[in-house]
């Protein structure tokens, strides 16, 4: 599925600009934990299938710097409900 998403950017030079990305959102089961597993990446699906992405993305560990003020975060809140 691709999302657009919108954020607000660092002010430059005193400006402050809005700006708009078109991502790739990955969703896959997880029978163990019996719970979809949420990825946003920019890599195109004629690159990567959604199993790769995951093995990719899963095995990257995830620092505080990746999850920037709850993006992240609200996706998985969203999804385990």
């Amino acid at each position: 599925m691709e999302i657009e998403v919108s954020f607000k950017r660092r002010a430059y030079k005193g400006v402050k600009r809005t700006d708009t990305h078109r991502f790739r959102l990955v969703a896959i089961y997880n029978d163990e934990d019996e719970k979809y597993h949420k990825y946003i990446t920019n890599i195109n699906s004629d690159i990567l299938e959604p199993e790769d992405i995951g093995k990719l993305y899963g095995a990257r560990p995830l620092k505080q710097r990746d999850v920037r003020t709850g993006g992240l975060r609200s996706l998985q809140e969203e999804g385990d409900s």
